[in-house]
């Protein structure tokens, strides 16, 4: 009886420690995708509020792709600035 009740908290003491090192190695691992959405997702965002905030058309555009295209009325056509205003 004794052996069995020191094997098994043995057992439990060996396991305990195994998964306080996998939650340690969860963190580094979101932690990582954490930089890696910040610097593909934020960056380009980040970039375009800035020139939006100092109302720089030219940095405005080239935070997109030269080809993107988008019409924002109802009907498929491209509005001009002054109609997007109101």
């Amino acid at each position: 009886m004794k052996i069995l009740t020191l094997v098994l908290v043995c057992s439990l003491s060996l396991t305990a420690c195994g998964q306080q090192t996998k939650n340690n190695q969860n963190t580094e691992k979101s932690k990582k995708e954490n930089k890696i959405q910040d610097e593909t997702i934020l960056k380009p965002v980040k970039a375009l509020i800035e020139a939006m905030k100092a109302e720089n058309a030219k940095l405005i555009r080239a935070q997109f792709a030269k080809t993107a295209n988008q019409a924002y009325g109802a009907d498929g056509i491209m509005k001009t600035a002054e109609e997007t205003k109101k």
